[in-house]
């Protein structure tokens, strides 16, 4: 546990109490499951380890790109695609959290896919960064 991840699950625990009435949208594995392991214990969901199922590059962004869709269309969404979850929504987005597709797909923490990610996270606002992870908002 890295001190900007307790930094982040501070910032996380002040605004989102336990995670009460929220999901949580994140590329999995280390940031995001530590952080709402510790800190928000009480949220809705997170997004499943993508890494575990996944053959190819292609595969990679074809589910990085609906994550990131239902996370954008949230607003519009959330009552038919996940009705039995938190109402309000955050996407965790950290360079810990590419790692893994670095080393099983070759896929550089740099790639332009990522830099797509994060320019559609931020249609809606990131209301948090401290240089290692980004929380962002829905529209």
């Amino acid at each position: 546990f890295y001190p900007f991840e307790a930094d982040a699950g501070q910032f996380l625990a002040s605004t989102y109490r336990r995670g009460q009435d929220l999901t949580v949208f994140n590329l999995s594995f280390e940031s995001g499951s530590k952080l709402t392991y510790y800190y928000l214990q009480d949220m809705a969901i997170k997004a499943p380890p993508l890494y575990t199922t996944l053959k190819n590059t292609q595969g990679l962004w074809t589910e990085v790109d609906g994550l990131a869709g239902n996370f954008t269309d949230w607003k519009s969404t959330a009552s038919t695609l996940y009705p039995n979850f938190g109402g309000n929504a955050i996407f965790l987005d950290s360079e810990l959290e590419k790692l893994p597709y670095y080393h099983l797909l070759n896929v550089s923490p740099t790639d332009p896919g990522w830099m797509a990610l994060r320019e559609q996270l931020s249609r809606g606002g990131r209301v948090y960064d401290n240089g290692d992870i980004q929380i962002y908002v829905p529209p």
